[in-house]
Parts: C-alpha cells; sequence; structure tokens
C-alpha cells in the first residue's frame, strides 16, 4: 500500500487472477502485478504464494521495471482497488474481483483464465 500512496491518482493497472491464474507477461505500463507461482498437482487452496520471482520472471525483468511497476505476492484486493492511485484492473473475472471493480467504479480489462469466466 505504501508503494501505491507514492503513484500519481489513476495511474496504475492492478493485476490480479486469484491462487489459479497464472501467465507471462510482455506489457509495459506502470503496474502493480499480484503473482502466484505456478499450481503444483498437489495444490491446496491457498498454497500457491510465490515468494521467489525470479523463478518465474523473465531474467533482467524485475529490474526492467522497477521504476514503474511493482510484482508482489497476495495484495489487499479490496484495498488496492479502491486506492486512488488505481485507474484500471487487469481481472480473470472472477465474481468477486468483478464486483469489487464495479463498486469501486474502474475499467476492467478482462481476461479469463479458467473455469466459469
Amino acid at each position: 500500500m505504501k508503494w501505491l500512496d507514492d503513484q500519481p491518482p489513476l495511474s496504475v493497472v492492478f493485476l490480479c487472477f486469484e491462487s489459479l491464474g497464472s501467465f507471462e507477461p510482455d506489457h509495459g505500463f506502470r503496474f502493480l502485478w499480484s503473482v502466484r507461482s505456478p499450481i503444483p498437482k498437489d495444490f491446496t487452496y491457498g498454497t500457491a504464494e510465490c515468494s521467489n520471482f525470479s523463478e518465474i520472471l523473465p531474467e533482467g525483468f524485475l529490474e526492467s521495471v522497477e521504476n514503474r511497476g511493482l510484482v508482489c505476492g497476495w495484495a489487499p484486493q479490496i484495498e488496492v482497488l479502491a486506492h486512488e492511485a488505481v485507474g484500471g484492473f487487469v481481472s480473470h473475472c472472477g465474481w468477486n474481483s468483478t464486483l469489487q471493480s464495479l463498486w469501486n467504479g474502474l475499467p476492467v480489462a478482462r481476461w479469463p483464465l479458467y473455469a466459469e469466466q
């Protein structure tokens, strides 16, 4: 949240695909990205937290986005979406994410990855 406090209003896109969503990035705007590890075969809900981003992101990615983006593990989605710096949301289109973005009046770029989306 401290990082968001330092960003201009409506300048950050929040990316969050819940516990089951993951993909490789290829975009370059100011962002906050809640990343989860690829899902292991013995997955238990809530255990896909990523602690070593260098294992799943391309070499040099974190350094290349240092001044315009932040990659984190779990993020407090409700608080992030309500933050004045957030101007958009890239979502897997789950029910909670959809309602939370509507509540905060944020445009949503839909990226359905699995299940009912």
